[in-house]
């Protein structure tokens, strides 16, 4: 389910909902918590809505999985 939370995310994220993003994508995360898409996703989310450090710290965390993936 957690990849349903994502699409669902980033669904709103794309239409200006952050807040409704932003809880998918944590709804994700709680779900899977190496899943690196909602971390990025919410993190972009975030910066939209002003929480530039917010959302840096879930880009950051998104990068570090996808780089851990591929190791």
């Amino acid at each position: 389910f957690a990849e349903a939370y994502y699409d669902r995310g980033l669904f709103y994220k794309n239409k200006g909902l952050t807040d409704l993003a932003i809880a998918d994508d944590t709804k994700a995360i709680a779900l899977e918590p190496d899943y690196a898409e909602p971390y990025y996703n919410r993190g972009l989310a975030k910066q939209a809505k002003g929480d530039v450090a917010g959302g840096d710290a879930d880009i950051a965390r998104a990068r570090q999985l996808k780089v851990n993936i591929r190791q």
